[in-house]
């Protein structure tokens, strides 16, 4: 009761909401190194889902080659209005932001 009571107080609407994505273990190791998260939510054109789920597996393999970390990729099966949301992990806000500056400095790709 204590939890609702807290989650209450910072909610204004909720929903339920399945999706498919990694395994349980590199999410619990990508959260248990992590202070700061960093989410994306897409909405694909019709009939387009498998591309869009493409194109995020390729910036994912591009933030990588950056040394960022790796997205992890979740894809609605009901409940929501988006398709899909990927999840990348960050010691703290810092860490993310370097990670940027660093691209607009002219970082070679490793």
């Amino acid at each position: 009761m204590e939890f609702q009571r807290k989650l209450e107080a910072c909610t204004a609407w909720r929903e339920d909401i399945l999706v498919f994505g990694p395994r349980l273990e590199p999410v619990q190791k990508a959260f248990a190194g992590a202070g700061y998260f960093h989410i994306e939510i897409f909405a694909s054109l019709p009939g387009k889902q498998a591309e869009l789920y493409r194109q995020r597996e390729m910036e994912s393999a591009y933030q990588t080659a950056l040394g960022r970390p790796e997205y992890l990729i979740f894809v609605r099966d009901q409940g929501a209005a988006w398709d899909l949301f990927t999840l990348d992990f960050y010691r703290d806000i810092k860490h993310w932001a370097d990670s940027f500056h660093r691209d607009t400095q002219g970082a070679a790709i490793r």
